[in-house]
């Protein structure tokens, strides 16, 4: 935690008062990112049990919602592994510009494991 005396002296007039507010923003930043590291731990254990839940989600979903993509996957002896593991193992950071990112983890702190899939089923639909 940010403490008065990291602070310069010619700004401890002022540090009062925004030490104050930026220890209620570390406060919620510690918060939400806790949150969201609970929602995603089981994604980097052993055997990585989180990842392998929601790749059989995915490929529930698709098979739901798209049963000629899911077929065409099957035709093709394409496993959903191959290709939405590394989504998943980096929450599609490598996939998107950072402004879409920004808005993306934003998003996750929300309902992260609805959107991701949600997410990667469009991308699915668009490729």
């Amino acid at each position: 935690m940010l403490k008065f005396d990291d602070l310069p002296a010619s700004r401890s007039s002022e540090a009062g008062y925004k030490l104050e507010q930026l220890a209620e923003i570390e406060a919620d930043v510690f918060w939400c990112i806790s949150r969201l590291l609970d929602t995603i731990q089981d994604n980097y254990t052993f055997a990585q049990p989180g990842i392998q839940n929601n790749i059989a989600m995915l490929t529930s979903l698709t098979e739901r919602l798209d049963a000629d993509l899911h077929q065409h996957f099957l035709a093709q002896n394409l496993e959903y592994l191959q290709f939405s593991f590394r989504w998943m193992n980096n929450l599609l950071i490598r996939e998107l510009p950072l402004r879409c990112i920004i808005r993306l983890w934003d998003t996750y702190l929300v309902s992260f494991l609805l959107l991701l899939l949600l997410l990667l089923l469009l991308l699915l639909l668009l490729l």
